[in-house]
């Protein structure tokens, strides 16, 4: 509990109401593994989460499903602006998606943002099987989504970014992470 007490050049004083002020506890983050995943548990509500994969800024979700062979940290930051790092964590996955010959382009782009190649997801024997495509803004906020836009073989995707704000972002396809900047 505080309170303030002045007294002014004249030796009048007044002091104020008591007033308790409670502080959170430090926020943390750990790296936990659910079979091929990593999330993070931590004792607040998250409001932005930076994942790091060898050092270079891989995800901006709070899970990663399936994601490559690296070593991995994350940042997160809750509603007051706290922020708390993790340790490492080494991680021996298998990738949900590999890349063969992927194409993203014009970059930078103004209106309409191409997404070319062959895909392979997963072992490749599940042939139905799905990946999604989004992008972020460099505050980590997702500015797109596209659920189940990429399947196994050959994949002719875009989007129109036309109305996005010029800058630079970060597209995910599966676990693949590219920087675009738009005009």
């Amino acid at each position: 509990s505080y309170y303030v007490s002045a007294t002014n050049k004249y030796g009048c004083g007044a002091t104020s109401n008591t007033v308790k002020i409670s502080f959170l506890p430090q926020l943390f983050a750990n790296i936990k593994k659910a079979k091929d995943s990593l999330y993070v548990i931590t004792n607040r509500p998250i409001k932005t989460y930076i994942w790091y994969k060898d050092t270079i800024l891989y995800n901006t979700t709070s899970w990663l499903y399936h994601p490559p062979t690296g070593r991995y940290t994350v940042t997160v930051t809750d509603a007051d602006g706290c922020m708390a790092n993790s340790g490492s964590l080494l991680h021996t996955g298998v990738n949900t998606i590999i890349e063969n010959n992927l194409h993203i382009y014009p970059n930078p782009v103004r209106d309409m943002l191409y997404i070319e190649g062959l895909w392979l997801v997963g072992d490749n024997t599940n042939h139905g099987q799905k990946t999604n495509i989004a992008l972020y803004d460099m505050h980590g906020k997702k500015v797109y989504a596209a659920a189940d836009a990429v399947t196994n073989g050959e994949n002719n995707y875009k989007i129109n970014v036309s109305s996005f704000p010029k800058g630079i972002y970060i597209i995910l396809v599966g676990d693949v992470m590219q920087k675009i900047v738009i005009e």
